[in-house]
Parts: structure tokens; sequence; C-alpha cells
């Protein structure tokens, strides 16, 4: 049984990681990270805003563009209680907790602000910008 919990929890964390974020990604970087058929991938358009989603197993990936055309915000919406932890815990370990539901990354391109919040219809998603 032990053995059973190791190894879902590594299948876990794999799948977890795997629907990282993704910021200063051009359109075709991420079409191509992606374009393999065990994802479900979507794009949308609206006025000025262009966005691709991504279906994992357990959480949804909305990566939204620039008009130079590289990411520049996130949302991940996971889909279960166990993804929601997952990530909770994951941002826990390795980004500076501002609260318990706030985060922020120090990298390269800037800083990234990592916030869970609810829609009106109770969903709960991660928003992830970037500031230069």
């Amino acid at each position: 049984m032990k053995k059973l919990f190791i190894i879902l929890f590594w299948c876990f964390l794999i799948q977890t990681v795997e629907a990282q974020i993704r910021m200063g990604y051009s359109i075709s970087q991420i079409r191509e990270e992606f374009s393999d058929s065990k994802y479900e991938l979507y794009s949308a358009n609206s006025g000025d805003d262009f966005c691709i989603i991504i279906n994992f197993v357990g959480i949804r990936v909305y990566y939204f563009f620039d008009k130079d055309g590289y990411t520049d915000a996130n949302f991940l919406i996971p889909l279960t209680s166990g993804k929601l932890q997952g990530l909770i815990e994951n941002y826990n370990r390795y980004y500076v907790i501002i609260s318990d539901t706030e985060w922020k990354y120090y990298n390269s391109n800037g800083v990234l602000y990592i916030k869970l919040a609810k829609r009106d219809d109770g969903e709960l998603y991660f928003s992830v910008v970037i500031n230069h």
C-alpha cells in the first residue's frame, strides 16, 4: 500500500509540474511544447487579447499573450481538490509566501505574482502576472 501511495504521489507531482507557469514564452513555443495529442489545446481571441487554453489531467491553464505575442499572464484552474492542494504545496515550497493565498517569485524576467482567488460561481483559480 505504501508503494502504491508513493507511485501515485509522484504521478500527481509530475502532472502538477507539467502544468507550470510559462511566462515570456511565445505563442509558437506554447503550441510546440504542448503539441502532443495527450493535451487538449484551444485558442481564443477577444479583441486585442489572445490566449491559449490547455486541459491537463485535473487542471486547466489559460496562457495570455501581450501585444508582442509573449505570455504575460496565466490562469490555472485546478479541477480537483487534490490538484488545488498540490499547487498550494508547490508554491509554499518554492515561492516567497506573501499570505495564505498569495506568493511571488523572482526571476530574470521580473517578479511573478501568484494569487489564489474565487470566481462568483465559487470556482477557485490561480492568477499569475509578471511585473517587469
